[in-house]
């Protein structure tokens, strides 16, 4: 994209091309290093499948292709409203190879908001299934922009997306190569003080903080990932298969919060690491269940109360990690590496970003004053 494209979109071309020092510069091509080292190595995992590298190479490959047969190619807004699963993962590195944006819709918002997402990110294609097709049938009328409906596990409505697992040696895509700085996913704000605002992010900002983290040792990226939280939330898409893949490592799906089967699923898929929120957290310690000693928890998406985590390193002889992220980082912004926290913190900012306290004027305060939690880049 040249500066004319990015201004067309309302944005503001990059100043600045800081590609990770090490690793992909880019979700399209993020599958590349470990076709190379261990293609038949497990990455993702779901109820249903058990895809090996090269199985999810393939079928983005293949998915990306179905999406160019029906229009939808660079540029174009791609939405999914699933429950966590192959699917949605498979859909969304499809996305970022054609260098479409992507979109994800959580599945327990209300008709009202769905439509909001859909109609302000002028999504083209959604992705769907039958449990939560019925809204989406409901508010056609009203979504000028959607070409497309995909129901992924009704035979009617498919259009052919069961096909992209079968698919053998597709054709290499002859799309080109995408910006790396260029539009690639519209994620909304989570609208507690408002309407939920569309964050626009490029692949070099999802693929930077995979990086960092990654390489600093934070996250433990050497182990298996479980994710229970929404893969819609592009945040956790981010952290859970974006992150194993740059890893190496396998990405496995979970579809329930409910804490017996929760420790059942991580025992059973031996999960090295997950994210809990608080309320997750709280169940479990409430509950007569131990941990299997291989997981390793950490916390998000809300303040981590201190007798929550003085109750959980009490039984489980660890401190539970916690963080503080945002939309608009995307993802985490600090996190706390292990250490206790003082009351009320979390944790130190990662390697790449600088925490600051400023006045209404953007001065930047002494330590104990009170003002805007500011997030910037490292220069």
């Amino acid at each position: 994209m040249d500066a004319a494209d990015y201004h067309a979109l309302g944005l503001a071309a990059p100043a600045h091309r800081a590609h990770p020092p090490v690793g992909p510069r880019d979700i399209a091509s993020l599958l590349d290093r470990q076709l190379a080292e261990r293609p038949d190595a497990e990455a993702l995992v779901d109820a249903r499948r058990r895809l090996r590298y090269v199985e999810v190479d393939r079928a983005a490959t293949a998915a990306a292709h179905l999406f160019l047969s029906l229009g939808v190619g660079r540029g174009d807004r791609i939405a999914a409203s699933l429950p966590n699963c192959c699917d949605i993962a498979i859909a969304f590195m499809a996305a970022q190879r054609l260098g479409a944006i992507w979109v994800g819709i959580n599945t327990v918002l209300s008709p009202n908001e769905k439509l909001h997402i859909l109609v302000h990110s002028e999504a083209k294609l959604l992705l769907t299934d039958s449990r939560f097709a019925e809204p989406f049938d409901a508010l056609r009328p009203e979504l000028l922009a959607l070409s497309h409906v995909i129901v992924i596990d009704d035979a009617t409505r498919d259009i052919g997306w069961q096909d992209v697992y079968t698919a053998q040696g597709p054709a290499p895509l002859a799309t080109g190569p995408v910006d790396p700085f260029a539009p690639a996913a519209i994620m909304y704000t989570s609208g507690t003080t408002g309407t939920p605002m569309g964050v626009v992010h490029s692949q070099h900002n999802m693929i930077a903080i995979v990086a960092v983290m990654s390489e600093a040792g934070l996250s433990h990226p050497d182990r298996r990932r479980g994710v229970i939280l929404p893969l819609t939330i592009c945040n956790l898409m981010i952290l859970g298969p974006v992150f194993a893949f740059w890893n190496g490592q396998s990405c496995v799906c979970g579809t329930t919060t409910k804490i017996d089967p929760v420790v059942d699923w991580l025992e059973r898929e031996k999960i090295g690491t997950c994210t809990f929120v608080p309320t997750i957290v709280y169940d479990l310690l409430q509950s007569n269940r131990d941990l299997p000693e291989s997981v390793h928890i950490g916390a998000g998406g809300a303040p981590l109360p201190m007798p929550i985590r003085n109750a959980f390193k009490a039984r489980y002889g660890y401190p539970l990690g916690g963080s503080y992220g945002l939309t608009e980082a995307p993802t985490v912004v600090t996190e706390t590496r292990g250490i206790e926290p003082p009351t009320g913190s979390s944790g130190l900012p990662v390697p790449h970003l600088v925490v600051t306290i400023r006045a209404a004027d953007g001065s930047i305060l002494p330590a104990g004053e009170v003002g805007e939690v500011c997030v910037s880049g490292v220069t």
